[in-house]
This record gives structure tokens, sequence and C-alpha cells, in this order.
């Protein structure tokens, strides 16, 4: 008999999770730095924070 070497989790840890959060905090980094054009300049996020999440999104989609 076979032993099955994979988890019924491969499927999700693998295509279902990387898109969501690719694409979910891809969105979020995206809308710290356009955020002033829509909600005007008093909403605006510190600098530092545009900076760092945009850091965190590269290096944890080029990890995952």
């Amino acid at each position: 008999m076979p032993r099955q070497l994979s988890s019924r989790l491969t499927i999700w840890f693998k295509f279902i999770f990387p898109l969501i959060w690719i694409t979910a905090f891809g969105l979020i980094t995206a809308m710290m730095f356009f955020v002033e054009a829509v909600a005007g300049p008093r909403e605006k996020p510190p600098s530092e924070l545009k900076w760092i999440m945009l850091a965190v999104w590269i290096g944890a989609s080029t990890l995952i």
C-alpha cells in the first residue's frame, strides 16, 4: 500500500495562501502609497510605514 507523502493542506499552502497573501498585502501596500490622492493630505500614513510595508511585502512574497 502506498504511503501518503503530503498533507491535505498542501494545496492550501502551495497555491491558495500565496495567491491571497501576495494579492491582499500588495493591494494594502499600494493603497498606502496612493491614499493621499484619494483621501487628501490629512489622511496620509507616515512615510516610513509605507516603505516598511513595501519591504515586508516584497520579502515575504519572495520567500513564499
